[in-house]
């Protein structure tokens, strides 16, 4: 059995897992992953079509924000050697590496409270928090709520290769200076399901959805007991 799993069951034991009644207070937890692909995130035990929705979107969010330079060697000293490519506009470009998926959902305040109290240096919170997202997920009326922004190679302090996203590397100071257009650095786009009926994403079985920039993600609705609180 994965780690997850297990977590997630042995939670069962120590934090009720009713749905919350009127007057509950709720806690937002969410699950932070980086993936190269849709594959890496289906073996990560999230959900096929939200793994395919979220590939899919960074990509088209990279092609909108990506910045371009005039010579690759400015463009590879950016990011890392041979990261760039030629775009048919002549500029170059860093090419798409792949996305971070922020999973966004909630539990009452009793439940967290409860994961807080079994937490411990063999047994983190972040661990607890990630058996019980990926728990929901695999419930058929689980709702899809995330933020999906595209992420590009870059060498930390140490010279190793690691993932960001543009404005992860905007908030440190970057401001990517020798490139000819500088990226759009508003590279999170939010997704959520509107109904808690499934039928794929986007469409089908009475099923809506909607995708927006991250400046634009804040609304608030009721499903099936719980309160979503969506925060920008």
């Amino acid at each position: 059995m994965k780690r997850s799993q297990s977590v997630q069951l042995s939670l069962l034991a120590t934090v009720s897992v009713a749905l919350a009644g009127c007057g509950e207070d709720y806690q937002q937890i969410s699950l932070d992953k980086t993936f190269h692909d849709a594959s890496e995130c289906v073996a990560a035990r999230f959900p096929k079509d939200m793994c395919s929705h979220a590939h899919t979107t960074a990509y088209q969010r990279h092609s909108q924000i990506k910045p371009r330079y005039v010579e690759q060697s400015a463009c590879d000293a950016a990011f890392v050697a041979g990261a760039c490519e030629q775009n048919s506009d002549q500029y170059y470009s860093p090419r798409f590496y792949g996305f971070r998926l922020l999973a966004l959902d909630e539990v009452t305040g009793r439940e967290y409270r409860g994961m807080v109290s079994v937490a411990s240096a063999e047994l983190p919170l972040t661990e607890i928090i990630e058996g019980v997202v990926i728990g929901h997920m695999d419930n058929q009326q689980y709702v899809p709520r995330y933020q999906v922004a595209p992420v590009y190679p870059v060498l930390d302090r140490q010279g190793q290769q690691q993932e960001r996203t543009l404005s992860d590397r905007n908030a440190s100071g970057d401001t990517f200076a020798t490139a000819a257009m500088p990226p759009d650095v508003q590279d999170w786009v939010s997704y959520a399901e509107q109904q808690t009926e499934r039928g794929g994403f986007g469409g089908g079985g009475g099923s809506a959805a909607r995708s927006y920039h991250s400046s634009d993600y804040r609304s608030s609705t009721r499903r099936s007991g719980f309160r979503w609180s969506f925060g920008g």
